[in-house]
């Protein structure tokens, strides 16, 4: 996987002789692979909410976050895959928790917030990714409910 001009200023000719850019603290990702590559976590001691963050794009940018170093909380509607997501992110030495709560609900996100403050001691960075699909028909035939629902 190529890395950015930050990450190759980080060079390992074998692990035990690893230099890292001053300042930065440095990772081997992935996990428990040999030669595996020494770099710079570019979000280390910041904390992020990824909405919809239990499946695809979602998912995707939870486990980039987690492995730039972020503690991050995986938010949504769906417990199975939210806990999945947060599970890797552990299993791979990182911090993250779950948050079931749908974007819709005021409430809901006054709670993910306030326990992600509360677990993490901050948040930096808020993914607003969660979606649904919504009604199928011209805007003008939509019921103010439904467009209200669908971009909340």
């Amino acid at each position: 996987m190529p890395y950015g001009p930050a990450a190759r200023t980080v060079l390992t000719r074998s692990l035990s002789e690893s230099v890292a850019a001053p300042g930065w603290p440095v990772v081997r990702w992935p996990p428990g692979r040999a030669n595996e590559i020494i770099r710079p976590m570019k979000l280390e001691g910041q904390a992020a909410i990824v909405t919809g963050g239990g499946r695809g794009i979602g998912r995707a940018i939870s486990l980039r976050f987690a492995a730039e170093g972020a503690a991050v909380t995986v938010a949504g509607t769906g417990r199975a895959h939210l806990e999945r997501t947060a599970a890797e992110i552990r299993n791979a030495g990182g911090r993250a928790r779950v948050a079931i709560a749908d974007v819709s609900d005021e409430a809901a996100v006054e709670s993910m917030v306030a326990g992600t403050v509360g677990e993490f001691g901050r948040l930096d960075a808020l993914v607003s990714n969660a979606g649904i699909t919504g009604p199928t028909a011209p805007v003008v035939e939509l019921e103010r409910a439904d467009w209200d629902r669908t971009l909340a």
